[in-house]
């Protein structure tokens, strides 16, 4: 997890979970067509852990896009709940417009950048 340490130690937001987060958080996780994202599901092997509910309640609540390896939970969040961007960075692609001006670098300009190291593996 030298990656987080990495991150820890740079000036990079880390945005804070407070109330007005629990509150978004609330209000997706009883919406039946998103219940899948947050509890277990009988005929999974594996049981979800709710992130990107999570992660999209933090970004709703301060205006912060998402940056995404895999869009696909996040646009159906969108259709409910409006997210304030989400970008495919693999793709150099906004599948969601950012609504504040926001510098991605293109991962396949990045130099010494390897496909092995873009993200973390668990």
């Amino acid at each position: 997890m030298a990656w987080v340490n990495d991150i820890l130690t740079t000036d990079f937001p880390i945005p804070e979970m407070n109330t007005e987060v629990a509150y978004v958080y609330a209000q997706m996780t009883s919406v039946p067509s998103l219940r899948y994202m947050w509890t277990v599901q009988r005929r999974e092997r594996g049981t979800r852990m709710g992130h990107d509910l999570m992660i999209a309640s933090v970004a709703i609540t301060h205006c912060m896009p998402i940056l995404t390896g895999n869009v696909r939970d996040y646009l159906k969040i969108h259709q409910l709940f409006p997210l304030p961007g989400v970008y495919q960075p693999m793709e150099s692609r906004w599948h969601v417009p950012a609504e504040t001006d926001c510098f991605l670098p293109r991962l396949d300009e990045i130099e010494d950048c390897h496909d092995d190291e873009l993200l973390p593996t668990m």
